[in-house]
């Protein structure tokens, strides 16, 4: 009896096991006839690109870069006269609503790119990235040459790039991206350094086209462009608009030019299936580690506690440095960098602790109001720009778009209420929506009231809107909601 009850579990177990080997091979088998399916449709896809390349390019006219908003701001801001007047509830007049862009994913490959053995004896690109040390596999047999723009020419390279040999490439550059948590614009210039490296400076067109192909393979929305028949150019479709950029028209969609000014082009305009827009969102810190710049003080005239010391990540700068202009909501809605939240944070989160709402806002405005020099942007560059959060900690003056970038980062940051930008006639300010009622000036955003607050109204407390816009519409910005509070 004793033999016979041991060998039942022993004999469920091995059908168990043998039945989990049967749907581990079924799955095995599954798994590389999808991949074998995606690899040959990618095959056809790239084989038809390289097939249109032969064809007939068609012929653009580029128009100009679209200006960024001119802000003639006051050579010096308004001050508050009178700080303790009482405000009146006063609902000021809303112009246009300017929704959010379309959420977006990154681009994914368009199939399973399967990492081939590199031929001969494996070999690694070296370089360096906004000081960073990277690598990707590469081996001097897969360099080319160009003999000239002609479609035959470039259909022939992009049919050799589309060979199993570079898979290993494709997929170090896909995984970099990944490591380093690059935004759209940081990949792109990812494959700018690394083709740079590969090619140099007098091989710019195979560069040009590696990047395309890489960038097709990985789901971006790219075109190829050619000027005078001598030059190469990226074309990259946006899900908003950059500022001073030549762009060409295709289909009712801006593609933008990188890295040529000229006037006319020809364009391969096929593109391929599913491919997604460059996203210029910013939704986490780039190049986190980096040297921390020389600290300065900043303080808050109305509120001592508020005195914070901080240097600034030099590699994040020198990247906002190089990032397109673009929409305000975009420098609103990037986080601050983890070297500003851990030197800054913790000072102001003590400060604030245990106030109300309105007094909490009151303290952060005052030192958005007075901790930062102001200075219009005409002054201290000789042209417009606007400042990612981290910026007004590191240049030494600010003006208005700016502030409001700062207050509307700190407001969602540490107190959790959603918050909109306000675009007056010659002026930025923003808008919070409080969970208790708040007197002051106010307006109504999509059935939501929302009270104005601005930071570069000097010593003005929330609810103030300055003398000149209390009757003068406000075009609405939307930024992303903070997702700690109930939506309104």
């Amino acid at each position: 009896m004793l033999v016979c009850i041991t060998a039942v579990p022993a004999i469920a177990q091995q059908d168990e096991k043998n039945e989990m080997q049967l749907l581990q091979t079924e799955f095995n088998q599954y798994k590389h006839q999808i991949t074998d399916e995606f690899n040959s449709n990618r095959d056809k896809l790239n084989k038809e690109f390289a097939d249109y390349m032969k064809k007939e390019w068609e012929a653009f006219r580029s128009f100009q870069g679209i200006p960024v908003p001119k802000q003639p701001d006051p050579v010096t801001p308004p001050v508050k006269k009178r700080p303790d007047e009482k405000l009146d509830n006063h609902q000021i007049p809303q112009g246009n609503v300017v929704p959010l862009p379309e959420p977006q994913t990154q681009p994914q490959p368009v199939a399973p790119i399967p990492v081939a053995p590199m031929p001969e004896k494996s070999q690694t690109l070296d370089f360096t990235f906004y000081g960073i040390p990277c690598s990707v596999s590469w081996n001097e047999s897969l360099k080319y040459t160009l003999s000239s723009l002609k479609g035959e020419v470039l259909s022939d390279a992009w049919n050799q790039l589309s060979d199993k040999k570079y898979n290993a490439f494709l997929t170090d550059c896909i995984a970099l991206r990944s490591r380093l948590s690059l935004c759209d614009w940081g990949y792109l210039e990812l494959l700018q350094q690394i083709t740079q490296s590969i090619f140099g400076s007098a091989k710019a067109n195979e560069s040009v086209l590696l990047q395309m192909y890489v960038l097709c393979q990985t789901g971006y929305k790219t075109r190829l462009a050619q000027s005078e028949e001598t030059k190469l150019s990226l074309l990259i479709c946006t899900n908003i608009d950059m500022y001073n950029r030549t762009y060409i028209d295709i289909d009712g969609a801006k593609y933008y030019v990188i890295g040529s000014d000229a006037k006319s082009f020809n364009v391969l305009t096929v593109g391929f299936p599913n491919e997604q827009s460059f996203s210029l969102q910013i939704n986490g810190e780039q190049l986190a580690t980096g040297t921390e710049t020389a600290p300065k003080i900043f303080h808050s005239r109305a509120y001592p506690t508020e005195s914070v010391s901080t240097g600034v990540n030099s590699r994040t700068i020198n990247f906002y440095n190089s990032y397109p202009q673009c929409d305000w909501k975009i420098y609103a809605m990037t986080p601050l960098s983890s070297t500003i939240k851990k030197n800054v944070y913790p000072i102001l989160e003590k400060a604030i602790r245990g106030k109300s709402e309105a007094e909490a806002a009151n303290m952060l405005i005052n030192f958005v109001q007075t901790a930062f020099e102001y200075k219009t942007d005409e002054e201290q560059f000789g042209y417009e720009r606007t400042f990612f959060p981290d910026e007004l900690f590191y240049y030494p003056y600010s003006d208005c778009e700016d502030r409001a970038v700062l207050y509307a980062t700190l407001v969602r940051d540490l107190l959790h209420l959603n918050v909109v930008l306000l675009h007056y006639p010659n002026h930025l300010a923003t808008a919070v929506h409080f969970n208790q009622d708040v007197t002051g000036n106010y307006l109504m955003v999509q059935g939501t009231k929302y009270l104005v607050c601005d930071p570069t109204y000097i010593g003005a407390p929330i609810g103030d809107v300055m003398p000149q816009f209390k009757n003068t519409e406000a075009e609405v910005i939307l930024l992303s909601k903070t997702g700690k509070i109930d939506k309104p």
